[in-house]
């Protein structure tokens, strides 16, 4: 495998240099609420070399050109810049409007679309606790974005090496965020301990929901998601973060009880994790558990570096399991701007099919 080490860091360079051009935030404000134009930008340079095909969010090549058999690639990617508009206003009797309106933003690939709607809802807040509705990211999803500082980026595993099932991504019932959805999250019902509730969709609803605490040094949760269909759609996880000094220890499991086996598009039922509800009845597929451990340690406080190693097991008819580990850096530069670069790899069950490797190097500048 070659890496692409001086051009790639030439590359990047010139745009970490470039970044600091970039708008400052945006804010209107008035005596009783406030707007915020915000978001972030992200640019990467990425090498895959592959046995698996490596089809996926962040390779934007035709899907027909799949990478097999050892085949490598080097790439540009910017298909998860975001942009939003969010923002409160004070109504009265205790209430508070809320709203959010976040676009993911494509900078270089004229053959994708240039925005995707990600979430898009109105909202209401008071003593009583959070009502959003629209187009909501699960609880499920939320919680484990918490964790990861590299969400969004070319070492974010929740994609290539896939030790986060997909439920913490995409567009649809069954995915990480839902149209014609409803979520509530309440006020402390403990210090530190809140409940969160959701559901989507006209006939057989999915729902979903949980605990999550959160003080001091530790953040923890333990929640559910269901599809509401027939046969076997749901999935159960918990997990959390410990933080000591410039340490940090996290982690999930994730139980498959049927809704990780479709989205994840194992079996005839599968949906592999494309922008559409997973409606399917009847699956019987499970077992396709999914967990990592994460230990950060914040070298500097510019500069902090992350290991992840996880699996996801064969399901019960012996299919798609595999391990997967990261290795990373990210480099804060100021005013909104950092750099990172990493190596991922996944080592895959299947006798046919060896490992897919991954180098990258970055930028992020949020605004």
């Amino acid at each position: 495998m070659q890496y692409p080490t001086a051009r790639l860091a030439a590359a990047v360079g010139g745009l970490l240099l470039s970044g600091s051009a970039l708008a400052e935030p945006l804010t209107w404000t008035n005596e009783n609420g406030a707007v915020h134009f915000q978001g972030m930008l992200r640019l990467s340079v990425n090498q895959d070399e592959c046995d698996s095909g490596c089809l996926g969010p962040w390779r934007t090549v035709d899907p027909s050109e799949r990478l097999v058999d050892g085949d490598s690639e080097t790439y540009w990617t910017s298909n998860f810049s975001t942009a939003e508009i969010r923002g409160h206003q004070r109504i009265g009797d205790g209430l508070t409007a809320i709203f959010r309106s976040e676009w993911n933003v494509n900078l270089h690939d004229a053959e994708q679309d240039r925005f995707t709607a990600f979430e898009q809802w109105l909202g209401i807040k008071g003593e009583w606790g959070r009502v959003k509705a629209g187009r909501v990211m699960t609880p499920y999803m939320t919680s484990g974005n918490r964790m990861n500082p590299f969400r969004r980026g070319g070492l974010d595993t929740r994609f290539f090496t896939d030790i986060q099932s997909a439920l913490h991504h995409g567009i649809g019932l069954g995915h990480g965020r839902s149209d014609e959805a409803l979520r509530y999250d309440s006020p402390a019902l403990l210090p530190g301990l809140r409940a969160q509730a959701f559901a989507a969709g006209d006939e057989d609803p999915a729902f979903g929901g949980g605990l999550v605490y959160k003080r001091d040094r530790l953040y923890g949760f333990a929640q559910f998601y269901d599809n509401g269909e027939s046969g076997d759609d749901a999935a159960y996880k918990i997990g959390g973060k410990f933080t000591f000094g410039p340490t940090a220890i996290q982690g999930q499991y994730e139980w498959d009880a049927g809704l990780i086996s479709l989205n994840e598009g194992i079996g005839t039922l599968g949906k592999a994790a494309k922008k559409e509800d997973i409606v399917d009845g009847g699956n019987d597929l499970t077992g396709a558990d999914t967990w990592y451990l994460g230990v950060s340690q914040r070298v500097s406080p510019r500069l902090l570096v992350m290991g992840q190693y996880g699996q996801r097991a064969d399901n019960d008819a012996g299919e798609n399991g595999h391990d997967g580990w990261m290795l990373g850096g990210r480099y804060r530069f100021g005013q909104g701007l950092s750099g990172y670069a990493g190596y991922m790899q996944k080592d895959l069950n299947a006798d046919a099919q060896d490992d897919d490797r991954r180098f990258t190097l970055g930028m992020t500048y949020k605004f």
